[in-house]
């Protein structure tokens, strides 16, 4: 009996994890939930998959398979899963996620909750979120072109100061896009003008899987339309940034982004944004990287 409890107070914080991040493979799964052993965790996992309440799909990482959870979009697993998470039904879960998004969406999941260990009151909100989310319309408009154009994650990074600390009601938004694959030019080229123009974004941050499409985003950046409206506000040499994330699992916080001629560390840039404004972001960034360790 005591363990049937354990299993079910541990089966509904797996069912909110699902629900906050959307796909979860069992190694993700310990990573987050790390004072239980992943054997564990997979078992509970599998019986709430046996129950219905959970899908389950295989991939493969690395040449080995590896299984990934994510909550049920079945009629009358919603209406219990409602029921075990206090939300409406039609909040329930991803409503599109596709099975070759399985490692795309974990490792989306990774990226969020290492963020929010790094940066107490962060908010992160994924493209499916975004809809309904938080995040302010003049920060980016729900408006901006069809749902495939929203970014992989948002992150709201609470804003410091020096003298108050921490402002949790003021934030420094960034887009995350964790890119697998080269996509057409004409499409990254339009996606990297509206987040330039028509977004009240702090920053855009790419992960790229090689070092060779890192350095063609690099001259995306460069066109005529992004850099013009960056330049109107002062943020044409801190705004685009890039990284290369070529294998599964790993911390984002240990690469190093690349702004064209400078580098600077995923935490530093975060903590840059978050103490600076937009109105003199672009003078702080040119004092910042007169550092000698920031140049590429």
């Amino acid at each position: 009996m005591k363990r049937d409890a354990l299993s079910m107070s541990c089966g509904v914080q797996i069912l909110k994890l699902m629900q906050k991040y959307g796909v979860i493979s069992t190694s993700t799964l310990y990573k987050i939930m790390g004072n239980k052993s992943e054997r564990y965790l997979r078992r509970v996992a599998n019986h709430l998959a046996k129950k219905e309440l959970l899908v389950k799909s295989t991939a493969q990482i690395a040449g080995n398979p590896a299984p990934y959870f994510y909550l049920s979009q079945a009629k009358n697993a919603k209406k219990k899963l409602s029921t075990l998470l206090d939300i409406p039904e039609e909040e329930i879960g991803n409503p599109y996620m596709r099975y070759a998004h399985l490692d795309h969406e974990d490792t989306l999941a990774r990226i969020q909750f290492e963020i929010e260990s790094k940066f107490t009151g962060a908010i992160t909100i994924r493209d499916w979120q975004l809809a309904k989310s938080e995040v302010p319309q003049l920060v980016f408009p729900r408006t901006l072109g069809a749902e495939e154009f929203f970014p992989d994650l948002i992150v709201g990074i609470p804003a410091h100061n020096a003298n108050l600390g921490l402002n949790q009601t003021a934030f420094r938004w960034v887009a995350i896009e964790l890119e697998r694959y080269r996509k057409k030019h004409s499409r990254v080229k339009i996606k990297l003008r509206d987040y330039a123009e028509r977004t009240g974004l702090d920053g855009v941050l790419y992960l790229l899987p090689t070092i060779s499409l890192e350095k063609e985003y690099q001259q995306y950046f460069k066109t005529k339309a992004a850099v013009k409206a960056l330049q109107l506000r002062g943020l044409e040499d801190c705004f685009f940034s890039t990284s290369h994330l070529p294998k599964y699992g790993i911390d984002i916080f240990t690469r190093n982004l690349n702004f064209g001629d400078r580098k600077l560390s995923v935490y530093n840039w975060f903590d840059f944004l978050r103490r600076t404004t937009k109105q003199n972001r672009g003078q702080e960034w040119k004092s910042y990287t007169n550092r000698e360790d920031t140049r590429a």
